[in-house]
């Protein structure tokens, strides 16, 4: 069983893009030989090392593949941020240093959302085709309450507590709700990753967004771009709420909608076949 590590190390360059504001860390693959091009976006508290397995496949299906790192995640830098709009002029000052208009934008939970904001305000590429992948419209009550006891406790205490063992199989067991050995092998992994770069108090300030200026309950997104979306839900995902589905299928008619059976919320773990699929319109329920 390769670990993301080893599909890191074995697949894909550390590439930094630049412009006058913003340093980008990424992982590229495929740059070469890709005759299509995608970027993937990761979700709060994660890196771009997340998307390896994902971006992989993506490689094997003739594309180039980008990797980022959010903003004060991996190895990226940190920068303050108000609103998601804010996040998505990230992204759009990252996909610009690329040079290239990507095919496909993939947004992976938190991900989902700032690549969501982008579209919504006229700067998703004119032919490019979203993934929306376990998006957060709603969140759960556990994954508020676990903000929010980070938000009021001691950050030093606070950050010393996520990464310990403990603290790392018990946010493993509530968010792997399948049987993959492999799946839940990765999770571990980037679990214990993170603590090499997580700063809990910067993690909170982008969780807090999902309540304060969550791009889902502002303008929803035209026709013309909800025809280049499709949105990806495990079935089982337990970080959102049960009016999330229905709440996405009214704002966004237009789009299709993929459901993945026996699947939670790490789709990028336990469903990273699917999710490639979903590209080439060979995944679509």
């Amino acid at each position: 069983m390769q670990t993301l590590r080893k599909i890191s190390q074995q697949s894909f360059t550390e590439k930094t893009f630049s412009d006058n504001d913003f340093h980008f860390p990424s992982l590229v693959a495929g740059l070469d030989t890709g005759t299509k091009t995608i970027v993937i976006v990761h979700g709060v508290t994660g890196n771009k090392q997340d998307m390896v397995v994902v971006g992989r496949e993506y490689v094997k299906n003739g594309y180039a593949v980008y990797l980022p790192d959010l903003p004060g995640h991996g190895d990226s830098p940190a920068m303050e941020v108000a609103r998601f709009s804010d996040l998505s002029d990230w992204l759009a000052a990252y996909i610009k240093a690329t040079g290239v208009v990507p095919d496909v934008l993939m947004g992976n939970s938190f991900g989902s959302a700032i690549c969501y904001s982008l579209a919504q305000r006229g700067l998703l590429g004119d032919s490019t085709h979203l993934i929306l992948a376990c998006p957060t419209p709603r969140i759960a009550l556990m994954s508020r309450a676990l903000r929010l006891a980070g938000d009021r406790l001691p950050e030093g205490w606070v950050t010393r507590q996520y990464n310990a063992p403990w603290a790392i199989r018990m946010r493993t067991l509530y968010l792997m709700l399948g049987r993959s050995k492999q799946a839940k092998a990765w999770l571990e992994e980037s679990e214990r990753e993170k603590a090499d770069f997580l700063n809990v108090k910067l993690a909170d300030d982008f969780s807090m967004l999902l309540e304060t200026d969550n791009p889902y309950d502002n303008v929803i997104a035209s026709p013309e771009v909800q025809r280049r979306m499709t949105i990806v839900i495990g079935e089982r995902d337990n970080v959102i709420t049960r009016a999330s589905v229905p709440l996405l299928k009214s704002q966004l008619q237009e789009s299709t909608f993929v459901s993945v059976p026996k699947a939670g919320h790490i789709l990028h773990f336990e469903a990273f076949k699917e999710l490639a699929e979903v590209a080439k319109g060979e995944f679509i329920a």
